[in-house]
């Protein structure tokens, strides 16, 4: 047996603990800054597209942002009749160039 063998192990749980939230808390801001911008970006004729978007835990490390609205796809994508709207495309690669560093000051606070 190597001497402080169980503190090491110890150890390496609690930061596997705390990097583990970390992420998590990450990936929910992640989530809700891609929820925000999609709304800001969102055209508005009746508010009903804007209203629907709204984000959703899957799972601790896993959240989908979203509408039910059936015409959403139209707007963001177009038509053969109608230029593209993106509102969810940027939001989501805004939200992904700041998600590292919101993983890393995410762990350094659970660690410090």
């Amino acid at each position: 047996m190597i001497r402080g063998e169980r503190e090491v192990i110890a150890n390496i749980g609690k930061a596997a603990a705390a990097i583990e939230k970390a992420t998590g808390a990450a990936v929910r801001e992640a989530a809700m800054m891609v929820e925000r911008e999609a709304k800001t970006n969102t055209p508005v004729d009746t508010g009903r597209l804007r209203g629907s978007i709204a984000s959703e835990e899957k799972t601790p490390l896993l959240f989908e942002v979203g509408t039910n609205v059936e015409y959403a796809a139209f707007i963001e994508f177009g038509t053969s009749k109608m230029a593209a709207q993106p509102y969810l495309e940027p939001a989501v690669e805004s939200a992904r160039s700041k998600y590292p560093d919101l993983i890393k000051e995410g762990i350094r606070t659970e660690i410090s």
